[in-house]
């Protein structure tokens, strides 16, 4: 007999602990009907039944989803059914009316119940939902759809708007400085003189008040290339006291000339100003003269009279001129050939400093462009510091106008360099674009714009312009256009003119932005996993979209049942709303006359074809539909038996 270790009680402890186990467990099952209820009870077996509970409760779902989606379509196919309904009623007021039983009033008020009609197509339109979602506005599609936008190139921060196009010139790099650089002409005849005179304010090739002495009396003339030193022979002359012996002494020094240089080579006269005018009398000639001593300008110091030759413009002096691309030789004819008419105080002579020589000089030389570039196409004029400026007057970044060479010293007697062309600047002030289907024209003010606040600007423009609400950014160097609507229904596109170049849209066409889109129909879970869905298309089945009405008015072209084309007209005014309250939005098919009645015949049957096509595809989504519940149920069923043997206790077992 052991006294220490009861080894009988610990055989009755444990066999007691362990029924103890197995009695709590089968309890368990039985309580709870389950024959695994922990991990612990059939580890395998619980992560298949887990998985299996999963799709179970999926496919109950989808079925859910499924018999929804029914609900759905059968909102939508009810609303259609009342548009057939509506459709078939205005069919049979435009039979009617093409009846010529009718007369005007008639058919107008046969039109008042059209109007009507049509407005309530779109009520059905605007306002059947399901869910509080629109089914037949033709926005049902746009499930996670994103706004279109247009995204430019990387520009400056700070961006110039133009107002007006500039036009492209050219300008002389010096003066035509008055009073020292002019146009002499006898009867085409060229001299340039620089005359020092004091006090008296006389020009070249004149002398006011002149006196000769016999002592000196000795001019040196250049003629044709000839020089020849005459001796005047005269005796002292006074000419002080208001002309006397004027015309004598200018008979003498015409004879002196004549003599030297063959008859009738100069005629010598005064002007109207006492001025003394020598003129040759040939087109083709020059001359100069240095008068030395010979004549003395009287004034209060008693000067004496250089009459020596400056620079000259001869016959047939050129320039080219290239202008918006295109180079031409200008050859002064005009200048040269008209100078003797010349109303500016001084015979044969263009004195810069005076207006009415400069008008007359310019007019000449306007005229010798015009011979090359045409009549106003190229302007020549003096500017505030008198250089003489040579403008294209096409205007834009096109134009432009570049003095390339000249013949002889021409340039340098015209007081012009050669240039860089310089070119004309576009107008930039004025967008244009089109944003979800809307045109907007705006014009922005003239200015230097910082870029985040040009975005600013132009977006209030857009919107100022429009009724859409789209949004202009400018972040990293780029400017972006984002339309105010989501999927199909938004849209961008912008004119490639200046503005676009400016805020670097511009690719050399218009740029259209795309619509980034997801789920373009809706989307059904008809499946307990990922990508078992199917999408679910509505299309727009208001009146605009069935083409009963109209927003521009223009006409439709339809082929009646003949093959024959006919064409359907719309209201001129707005009688048709949206249904839902009393503004025009649209205008109704016209059934104001026979032939229009006629037409509209054939575009309503167009219309009853379309809302029928829809009507019968969303029949088959429903019918597709049940049947996808059948299987769903089906599926569920089968899997949950599955699910049971492994899940489920078996009391005959557990007990």
């Amino acid at each position: 007999m052991r006294i220490n270790h009861n080894i009988a009680a610990l055989n009755t402890h444990r066999q007691l602990s362990s029924a103890s186990t197995a009695q709590s467990k089968s309890m368990e099952k039985l309580a709870s009907g389950l024959r695994i209820n922990k991990a612990g009870d059939d580890a395998a077996g619980l992560a298949i039944s887990e998985k299996m509970r999963g799709q179970i409760r999926g496919l109950d779902q989808a079925s859910k989803n499924a018999q929804d989606g029914i609900s759905l379509i059968a909102t939508a196919e009810g609303a259609l059914n009342e548009t057939h309904d509506i459709l078939q009623r205005m069919r049979e007021l435009a039979t009617q009316s093409a009846n010529d039983t009718n007369t005007t009033g008639d058919r107008g008020e046969i039109q008042k119940e059209m109007n009507q009609l049509t407005s309530e197509i779109n009520r059905i339109g605007n306002t059947t939902e399901f869910n509080t979602k629109k089914l037949l506005n033709g926005k049902v599609n746009l499930t996670e759809a994103v706004s279109a936008n247009v995204k430019g190139t990387s520009v400056d921060s700070s961006i110039t708007i133009v107002s007006s196009a500039t036009n492209g010139s050219a300008t002389g790099t010096a003066a035509v400085n008055q009073g020292v650089t002019e146009f002499h002409a006898g009867k085409g005849a060229t001299v340039t003189g620089d005359v020092a005179y004091a006090g008296a304010g006389a020009t070249p090739g004149a002398v006011a008040g002149a006196n000769v002495t016999a002592a000196d009396n000795e001019l040196t003339v250049t003629f044709n290339g000839t020089q020849k030193s005459i001796d005047l022979a005269i005796l002292d002359y006074d000419n002080s006291g208001a002309g006397t012996n004027a015309s004598d002494f200018a008979a003498d020094i015409e004879a002196k000339l004549n003599t030297a240089f063959g008859a009738n080579s100069f005629t010598v006269g005064f002007d109207a100003s006492d001025k003394l005018v020598i003129q040759a009398a040939n087109t083709t000639d020059t001359f100069s003269i240095d008068g030395g001593n010979a004549l003395t300008h009287l004034s209060s110091t008693a000067d004496t009279a250089s009459l020596t030759a400056g620079a000259a413009v001869a016959a047939n002096d050129s320039f080219n001129l290239n202008v918006n691309g295109v180079e031409k030789t200008v050859t002064l004819t005009n200048v040269l050939g008209n100078q003797g008419t010349n109303g500016g105080g001084v015979n044969g002579s263009y004195d810069l400093s005076s207006a009415v020589d400069q008008g007359e000089f310019l007019t000449q030389l306007n005229a010798d462009l015009a011979t090359q570039f045409g009549s106003g196409n190229v302007t020549a004029s003096l500017n505030a510091d008198d250089e003489l400026v040579f403008t294209s007057n096409a205007t834009g970044n096109v134009s432009s106008a570049e003095v390339v060479s000249g013949s002889g010293s021409i340039l340098s007697d015209l007081g012009i360099a050669t240039t860089d062309k310089i070119k004309g600047q576009d107008k930039n002030d004025v967008i244009s674009m089109t944003v979800d289907g809307e045109t907007v024209t705006a014009t922005l003010a003239a200015g230097t714009y910082d870029s985040n606040v040009l975005a600013s600007t132009l977006q209030s423009e857009i919107n100022a312009d429009t009724t859409v609400d789209a949004k202009v950014s400018f972040e990293d160097g780029k400017f972006t256009i984002t339309s105010g609507n989501e999927g199909t229904n938004g849209s961008v596109s912008v004119d490639d003119n200046g503005f676009a170049k400016s805020i670097g849209l511009s690719t050399g066409s218009t740029v259209t932005a795309g619509v980034n889109e997801k789920n373009a129909a809706l989307q059904f879970q008809i499946g307990a996993n990922a990508g078992q869905s199917m999408g679910v298309d509505i299309s727009d089945m208001r009146a605009n979209a069935l083409e009963i009405s109209s927003t521009t008015g223009d006409t439709k072209e339809v082929i009646d049942g003949q093959g024959n084309t006919l064409t359907a007209h719309y209201m001129s005014s707005n009688d048709v709303t949206n249904g839902t309250n009393s503004t025009g939005a649209e205008k109704a098919l016209d059934i104001s006359s026979a032939e229009k009645a006629t037409a509209a015949i054939a575009v309503l049957d167009e219309s009853i074809a379309s809302v029928s096509a829809e009507r019968s595809k969303l029949g088959s989504y429903q019918n597709r539909l049940e049947h996808t519940i059948n299987n769903l149920g089906t599926s569920s069923e089968n899997l949950t038996a599955a699910e049971s043997r492994i899940r489920d206790v078996d009391y005959a077992l557990a007990a």
